[in-house]
């Protein structure tokens, strides 16, 4: 009997894992809608800091497309013009660490090609901080 009652426990297992799956989803989906209509650059990124979301906005900002960016760190990233994004890693490592909010200046260019400091945010995704597959985000203002 005992092998028996260890699969139940298995399935009930797996059925709430898909129950978890659903509503991290329906999640990520509802934060994509808000994103993709946000006058800000946002990114979404794991807990390695690789790319894993890249809203319109910074897409065009940019002027990149999000699949070149995806999966990658922010030094792996590197954008012409852009001067600080070793610190801007280096922060964004130390918000997975610690659980808490940094702001970083970046130097990027603006429409006339001259450098503009930039301020970006990087606050923990307080809803996903707890899952092993948390991701960050960054809103860049």
């Amino acid at each position: 009997m005992e092998p028996t009652a260890k699969k139940q426990d298995s399935s009930l297992a797996t059925h709430g894992e898909a129950g978890e799956l659903q509503a991290a989803r329906t999640h990520s989906r509802e934060f994509e809608s808000v994103a993709e209509s946000s006058p800000d650059n946002i990114i979404r990124y794991d807990l390695n800091c690789r790319a894993v979301y890249i809203n319109r906005m910074l897409e065009k900002t940019v002027n990149v497309a999000a699949a070149s960016l995806l999966g990658k760190t922010p030094l792996e990233s590197r954008f012409d013009g852009i001067v600080g994004i070793e610190n801007y890693q280096a922060k964004l490592q130390q918000v997975i660490a610690t659980g808490g909010q940094a702001d970083v200046e970046l130097l990027a260019p603006d429409p006339d090609g001259n450098p503009a400091p930039t301020m970006s945010t990087l606050p923990p995704n307080a809803i996903a901080a707890a899952e092993s597959s948390a991701h960050w985000l960054l809103v860049a203002t």
